[in-house]
């Protein structure tokens, strides 16, 4: 039924969106930072809670410089930034993760360190800007690559997972009442472990971990099976990825079950998963295309068209692009920038509010941060009236409100198997005021709604979270 349901969706969404000619988003770049060399990993979020996003990244050396640490700059509204210092201290970093692991309300910063070889995390405070201080999860844990926060045991404390290339070692270090670690080592066998994810792969509520190896080419998942101490089942789903790199958790065909983008250096290849909800799990490999010294991608829907697009980066000779995903996972490569050297780091958010995707990225060679705004309109007739309509709240709890119709039109609502849920015409208020759409009936999920009127055709994915 799952798979009926699933090609269902694919053939309904892609004749939905094959009455719009192709059109992807423009974008314009803005710097962030010229001077921040050695960037090799970006991270997206409200850092002071002030209702804009900040941006946050770490440091790697380079042939000209060492590594400058971690740092994060304030978005102050206006598209200007200011740079603030976390730490100097943190050396050659791989990773950076922003995540709650005291649980004390403030945004924590997690890192990996190669030439430190250690993880660690600073701890912020409600000071402005917050002050940080840090605490060292693992030392001697040599090239440390990757890190992440999640609950693995069952005790309600955040622990953390690692890899390191060196010991070959994926690990797990438990959170403590009394705030100290207790480490257990998930594998011993991992040379050249690179990156991880943590996530419920199978369905049974436990927190599984994925990693990859660039020596083995190897993916391989740990099944959390419970118990004190954990118990964990290795499963394989592939060994044959020469310098596979970078692994991503995200329910790509949104089927409710997680499956896995990875990127991969020396083959150059960049790949989706895709996990059947059974179990044991069989997972099925979509190639997305071949990027040269391929070294981070991740899903995200920059076109709306309500399916995962793939933005990846390219180290040399240094490349950042979209792979768009036509509904049937083809997917189109289109090059935002080519001028940067040694681009590595990369995230998707909506930068400015506007409910778009944008795109930050680093240059570990020359010291550029710089986020490309995206610049996409949905309105295949007058582009100019796509950015006059909002539709807020998304994702949206009871109702949703749509301001700036200026005609006639129809507005629709239409679930993930193409079913129409709701539907109302909109005849007698020209122009109207705003308009709301009660929801209350509608289950959480993901939705597309059309808006349809003599001059304006606009398709936009809503989320619908009745517990928001």
């Amino acid at each position: 039924m799952k798979i009926r349901i699933l090609i269902l969706t694919v053939l309904f969404f892609a004749a939905l969106f094959s009455s719009f000619a192709q059109s992807y988003p423009t974008f314009t770049d803005y710097t962030i930072d010229d001077s921040f060399a050695g960037t090799s990993t970006a991270f997206v979020i409200d850092i002071d809670k002030d209702g804009l996003k900040d941006v946050v990244c770490g440091s790697e050396y380079t042939p000209s410089s060492i590594s400058q640490g971690v740092a994060w700059w304030k978005n102050n509204g206006d598209n200007s930034w200011t740079k603030h210092i976390i730490s100097t201290g943190a050396d050659n970093i791989m990773s950076v993760e922003i995540v709650e692991i005291n649980d004390d309300g403030y945004w924590d910063v997690l890192t990996s360190g190669w030439t430190s070889h250690e993880i660690a995390y600073w701890t912020s405070d409600d000071s402005t800007p917050p002050i940080w201080t840090k605490n060292t999860v693992a030392s001697n844990y040599y090239n440390a690559h990757d890190a992440h926060a999640g609950h693995i045991n069952a005790d309600g404390l955040v622990d953390i997972v690692g890899v390191s290339d060196y010991l070959g070692q994926i690990s797990v270090w438990f959170q403590q009442e009394n705030g100290s670690w207790s480490q257990q080592i998930i594998e011993n066998n991992f040379n050249g472990g690179k990156g991880l994810a943590i996530s419920d792969f199978n369905g049974d509520g436990r927190n599984d971990v994925v990693g990859v190896s660039a020596d083995l080419g190897t993916i391989a998942i740990y099944y959390n099976e419970g118990g004190s101490p954990v118990v964990w089942t290795k499963q394989t789903v592939e060994n044959a990825i020469p310098g596979a790199h970078e692994v991503f958790a995200c329910d790509i065909d949104q089927d409710g079950d997680k499956d896995l983008l990875t990127s991969a250096y020396t083959s150059g290849r960049l790949d989706i998963w895709l996990n059947d909800g059974e179990n044991p799990v069989n997972w099925t490999n979509i190639p997305v295309g071949m990027l040269e010294s391929a070294v981070r991608a991740v899903p995200a829907d920059i076109d709306e068209d309500g399916y995962y697009d793939i933005v990846a980066t390219a180290k040399f000779p240094g490349e950042l692009s979209v792979w768009y995903n036509d509904g049937n996972f083809s997917f189109t490569k289109e090059v935002i920038d080519n001028s940067m050297d040694a681009v590595w780091a990369v995230f998707a958010a909506d930068i400015d509010n506007d409910n778009h995707n944008d795109i930050v990225s680093g240059s570990a060679g020359d010291g550029l941060i710089k986020w490309w705004c995206n610049d996409l309109t949905t309105n295949i007739d007058d582009p100019g009236k796509a950015d006059k309509i909002r539709i807020s709240p998304n994702p949206a709890n009871n109702s949703l409100m749509i301001e700036g119709l200026e005609e006639p039109c129809v507005v629709s609502i239409f679930n993930s198997i193409g079913e129409i849920v709701l539907t109302e015409s909109i005849r007698d208020q020209i122009p109207p005021s705003a308009i709301f759409l009660d929801i209350n009936d509608h289950a959480n999920g993901t939705y597309i709604l059309r808006i349809t009127g003599e001059t304006t055709t606009i398709s936009k994915k809503i989320i619908v979270n009745h517990h928001r």
